[in-house]
């Protein structure tokens, strides 16, 4: 299961996530996701474990800790929104077939 951890200080690298969740299970990759310009922390993370009783007590205990200063949040990844295939981007506009395959009914709106 895949864990976002949120509101991480600036030093926080993967291996410091890693330490943090190992208490918790076995932990197969923690990362910290950097600026693409300068590679500074984002605040946030991924931690991917792969049992998922494991991963849910992790979030439980975890919510809230205090790590290096600030109080991290944990959260299961939930999956994204559809992509539009005209804007790219997650949107309603009128291509957002494109997004979804042939179906006629997006989110309520019907066509």
């Amino acid at each position: 299961m895949n864990v976002y951890v949120g509101n991480l200080p600036s030093d926080v690298t993967g291996n410091d996530l890693r330490e943090v969740f190992e208490p918790f299970g076995q932990v197969e990759t923690a990362q910290v996701v950097k600026h693409r310009h300068g590679g500074g922390s984002r605040g946030f993370g991924f931690v991917d474990m792969p049992s998922r009783s494991e991963a849910v007590s992790a979030i439980v205990g975890l919510e809230g800790k205090n790590l290096k200063g600030r109080a991290i949040t944990a959260n299961e990844v939930r999956p994204r929104d559809p992509v539009c295939g005209a804007c790219r981007t997650p949107c309603y506009c009128s291509n957002r077939k494109q997004a979804i395959g042939n179906t006629r009914d997006w989110g309520g709106i019907r066509e």
